[in-house]
């Protein structure tokens, strides 16, 4: 673990701020894990009865998921909670709240429900239930629900309600209330020392700070968090996109992908890779990427939990497919973002009156991300609708370049 003592720097972008933690070898955690896994699969096998066993591996496969990025590792920790419900236990609290985080990881939010109405049943840790329920609700779109567990949660001083409603405030497009709620997080993690919620409080808080446009500031949060955990790959590639969109140094974001790359072979890192190269007009390295890119989700592995980003990809090179993708997210997740993209999908198929009427209905007012407000400006410009509302979405993604990055910023000059 790094020295956290360090001072920070008041300007952004010097490779020699996080030089260090590029150097961080994978090796040793992998070991050290493997090491873990080894140790209680032995005791498994010994008494495979014993849940505790299950729910440990179940949680060091999680962990080597975070670590290693593959699909594989998630899938075994889900095998191993299954096991525990199915053949020892089915209303094994712990083990339904274990299982519903990891099912949340996979984007299946729908199969999170009948298990937390068991944990509900049982009565047994109901406030971690409520968070859950929170949590489920708001990515199912189903935001009446998510406002009563929230109000049940109720409390200034508790960590884990004030993450909530941090993020609550986001999703209704007070960024600044998120900032604020977020902000008292971080002073009790602090006050708690306790790494694992800081690291969560500024890893956070970097993300938010960025959507501001304060990049300063989420920069140093950036490196608050990689003095405590050194090899946070979700941390680097925020440092990656800001030397792209902020910094106009793509090369230098390669290298940082190219490092995460080594340690962790995920699908989002291709994809930004793929506006990398298509920001310095590199069609064939774009190619190759999206074609990587695919390779990778196509295991079926994933399920669902990259086919919003399949489906973006697709809608311009194959927009009846992205459609099938599209209505299949609207299924499983019916939010405005999703509902946003099936609009979109529509719109690229040459079906503009399908498009503005979902957009009308489902999006429009219901969802403050930059993305879905570009997609909704340049349908309705298109058809030549609502031409204050696109004067006025473009001066509200004015404020977003940074979030947008380059590539799509240049779209919104063009509303």
């Amino acid at each position: 673990m790094c020295c956290c003592n360090k001072k920070l720097p008041i300007e952004i972008g010097d490779s020699k701020d996080y030089a260090v933690f590029l150097n961080v070898p994978n090796t040793v955690n992998s070991s050290k894990l493997q090491r873990k896994l080894d140790f209680w699969e032995t005791k498994y096998l010994q008494n495979p009865t014993q849940y505790p066993y299950l729910n440990k591996l179940g949680e060091l496969y999680e962990n080597k998921f975070v670590l290693d990025g593959k699909i594989e590792s998630l899938k075994k920790a889900e095998k191993f909670y299954q096991k525990v419900l199915i053949e020892i236990d089915s209303s094994q609290v712990n083990t339904l709240h274990s299982l519903c985080r990891n099912y949340i990881s996979q984007h299946k939010f729908k199969e999170c429900l009948p298990l937390l109405k068991k944990a509900t049943q049982n009565g047994h840790k109901l406030g971690i239930t409520h968070q859950i329920l929170f949590d489920v609700h708001l990515e199912l779109g189903n935001k009446n629900e998510a406002q009563k567990f929230l109000n049940r949660l109720k409390n200034p001083e508790d960590f884990n309600y004030l993450i909530r409603k941090s993020k609550w405030e986001d999703h209704e497009g007070n960024l600044n209330g998120a900032i604020r709620f977020l902000e008292v997080a971080k002073q009790i993690a602090e006050k708690r020392n306790n790494d694992y919620l800081k690291i969560w409080s500024y890893s956070n808080l970097g993300d938010y700070y960025g959507h501001q446009g304060n990049i300063t500031k989420a920069y140093n949060y950036y490196l608050k968090t990689l003095h405590l955990d050194p090899s946070n790959n979700y941390v680097l590639k925020g440092i990656a996109w800001i030397q792209y969109a902020q910094n106009n140094n793509p090369a230098e974001a390669n290298r940082i992908l190219d490092t995460i790359i080594k340690r962790k072979k995920t699908p989002d890192l291709y994809l930004f890779k793929v506006e990398l190269a298509s920001y310095t007009n590199d069609s064939i390295r774009s190619f190759e990427y999206k074609k990587t890119f695919f390779k990778l989700v196509n295991n079926p592995e994933y399920g669902v939990m990259y086919d919003s980003h399949k489906a973006t990809l697709l809608a311009e090179i194959n927009p009846e497919k992205a459609i099938e993708l599209a209505l299949q997210e609207v299924s499983n997740r019916p939010t405005a973002m999703a509902y946003h993209l099936l609009a979109w999908c529509y719109f690229k198929n040459g079906e503009p009156a399908k498009a503005l009427q979902i957009t009308k209905n489902y999006v429009d007012g219901f969802t403050f991300e930059p993305v879905a407000l570009l997609h909704t400006a340049l349908i309705y410009k298109a058809l030549n609708k609502f031409p204050n509302k696109v004067a006025s979405i473009k001066k509200e993604l004015n404020e977003a370049t940074f979030e947008l990055g380059p590539i799509i910023s240049n779209k919104v000059k063009n509303l």
